[in-house]
């Protein structure tokens, strides 16, 4: 009773959609076909698919017949006219007859889970196997070795799970379609020709929208145009890249420069400021500062102000590389503030940079590319090498005069750096190109522009039956394994880690630690040159203090005292000697030593 409201409610609901329901009294005489394969019970009651129902719970296949029958016995559906507008088949048992799901508010897995499933076991397909010109994903066939390939071996899987036997009509070896004649039937030539198409490829899509070929066995980028020919299996979604070549490795300046790296030149420049004002004030406020007894004023206040403005700055810088380096104790309150906050700063800059050193020097840095993004080719009126830019023009807005068309896959990759700065390509073209060393220097640009999506043409009658088997294939790993076993090997990779491995090895190199070692030989070079220099001031001042030698007509007629030798020592002459000993009574409490003092006293 429930079901007979049902079918009435039914009915009526989709009379105004066009969607008449099939009557007992319409298909008392129907006949059924009781040859088709899955069927176990031979009585079929004549009300079998009359009205909304699970009617396969009871009905004639084996599948329901089990103790776990599929999901779709469960459902409901009903046979329903020719003009229904509702999803609806062609039924293969009752024959003549249409059946929908829809109508009785369910989802056909019959058909989509069991009859596509089971259509084409046992029955002959025509395939025909294509070739790649270039990447690593698609379908590669050789004369002598056969076809192999991940999208080669997803494809044949799905067929074997169709249970159907392929009929291999036409194996394509790379080349345009001119080089294989008969390739097709007759009439797919000609349409092929009056569309004047000279491509293999797009000549056996016409082969599947005209029905003669049931599948293309290859990785074909959708198009509009393609699409338009064919129905197709959407196999994947490849990234496509900016393709750039990598920047030169660092020269003479960067390699000195990258010891220092860890701080910028900026936060250098303020540090190397700070300490060079402060060591100042530092000595302004122990020379001058008020609240200390003369006798108590240290270094700064025994020398003169050059030389106390010296030892300052020697004494400031010399903190940040050894804090103990020098026995200096401010005296001042003021100095000794200013102490502290010198000690403060360098304390935090020598912290950052140890912090920092191993990163700069030791971990890999990422590489870098001439060209940094789209924008950037742009701006500079570059040119971008790639197969077809009709992508870039539509989407990116790219102007086409900036591109330059290459013919080839791995060609792109070839003139990159010769016809123009950058190129644009699919990563399966890229890292096929990555196994030859020769293309080692180029490197992706961020992240993808956009994706290409492939797929393989297929033929009306393949069509669902093949989708059912690819999701099924790649639910069950099949693409996943096919491409782990036709990875490419890495070229550049290998290289790249070979070299990070010895340099881990053998530590720092010269390069890295170029720049402190030229720092410091450029100090000690000064250090030479201001020794030299202040010895040839030392030897002027000598000579022009030396004393004039009386002679002794004059020494006898001036008083004065006498020499070791017997002679006179003018008064004029003895101030004098006290005056360069009191010079040089101060040179050596600023640091300069005995040679010096024994030089001077040799020539008094």
């Amino acid at each position: 009773m429930f079901w007979r409201c049902f079918l009435v409610l039914a009915c009526d609901t989709v009379a105004a959609l066009s969607c008449r329901c099939l009557s007992y009294a319409e298909g008392k005489d129907d006949s059924f076909n009781r040859e088709i394969e899955g069927l176990s019970r031979n009585q079929t009651n004549l009300s079998y698919g009359i009205g909304c129902g699970t009617h396969d719970l009871d009905g004639p296949f084996t599948a329901c017949a089990s103790s776990e029958p599929e999901k779709w016995c469960g459902d409901a559906w009903r046979y329903v006219a020719p003009s229904c507008t509702l999803a609806s088949k062609s039924s293969s048992y009752r024959v003549g007859r249409f059946y929908s799901y829809s109508q009785c508010g369910y989802l056909d897995r019959f058909t989509s889970e069991y009859v596509e499933g089971r259509t084409f076991q046992g029955q002959t397909i025509n395939v025909v196997f294509m070739t790649n010109s270039g990447g690593w994903k698609g379908s590669y066939c050789d004369r002598n070795e056969g076809c192999s390939g991940p999208t080669w071996s997803l494809v044949n899987d799905v067929i074997q799970r169709t249970g159907s036997v392929p009929n291999v009509s036409m194996t394509f070896y790379g080349g345009p379609l001119a080089n294989y004649p008969g390739a097709y039937p007759e009439q797919v030539i000609d349409q092929v020709n009056r569309d004047q198409q000279t491509s293999a490829f797009t000549a056996c899509a016409y082969a599947t929208g005209m029905g003669f070929v049931d599948i293309c066995v290859g990785a074909f980028t959708a198009t509009p145009a393609r699409d338009l020919l064919s129905l197709n299996l959407d196999l994947w979604a490849e990234p496509v890249y900016l393709i750039a070549p990598k920047a030169q490795s660092n020269g003479f300046l960067q390699n000195i420069t990258k010891a220092f790296s860890p701080l910028t030149a900026r936060v250098w420049l303020c540090v190397l400021a700070f300490l060079f004002v402060a060591s100042l004030l530092v000595m302004v406020q122990e020379r001058y500062g008020p609240g200390v007894p003369e006798g108590s004023r240290g270094l700064f206040a025994e020398v003169s102000l050059p030389a106390a403005v010296v030892e300052a700055i020697y004494i400031g810088f010399n903190g940040l590389f050894a804090s103990n380096a020098h026995d200096f104790h401010a005296q001042t309150l003021g100095g000794r503030m200013t102490t502290l906050a010198m000690g403060f700063l360098i304390l935090l800059t020598v912290s950052s940079y140890t912090a920092n050193l191993a990163t700069a020097l030791i971990v890999q840095q990422s590489a870098s590319t001439t060209v940094a993004s789209l924008e950037a080719i742009l701006a500079n009126n570059w040119k971008i090498c790639t197969q077809d830019n009709s992508y870039l023009v539509s989407n990116f807005n790219f102007p086409a005069s900036q591109t330059v068309l290459i013919d080839g896959r791995r060609e792109v990759l070839e003139a990159i750096g010769q016809q123009c700065e950058a190129g644009v390509m699919a990563l399966e073209d890229f890292e096929a190109g990555q196994t030859d060393s020769s293309f080692c220097h180029l490197m992706r640009v961020g992240d993808p522009l956009f994706y290409e999506q492939q797929m393989c043409p297929v033929s009306d009658r393949f069509k669902r039956s093949a989708t059912f088997h690819l999701r099924d294939a790649k639910a069950q790993g099949t693409w996943i394994n096919a491409l782990k076993v036709h990875s490419p090997v890495d070229a550049c990779l290998a290289a790249t880690e070979e070299a990070q491995a010895e340099k881990e090895q053998t530590g720092l190199t010269l390069e890295d630690f170029g720049g402190p070692l030229l720092v410091a030989v450029s100090v000690c070079l000064l250090g030479l040159v201001a020794d030299a220099l202040k010895w040839l001031a030392l030897r002027r001042a000598a000579a022009q203090a030396a004393p004039v030698v009386p002679s002794k007509s004059e020494a006898q007629e001036v008083p004065g005292e006498k020499s070791a030798d017997g002679g006179f020592i003018e008064v004029d002459e003895i101030e004098q000697i006290e005056k360069i000993l009191s010079r040089l009574k101060r040179r050596r409490s600023v640091g300069y030593e005995g040679s010096e003092i024994s030089l001077e006293v040799h020539r008094l």
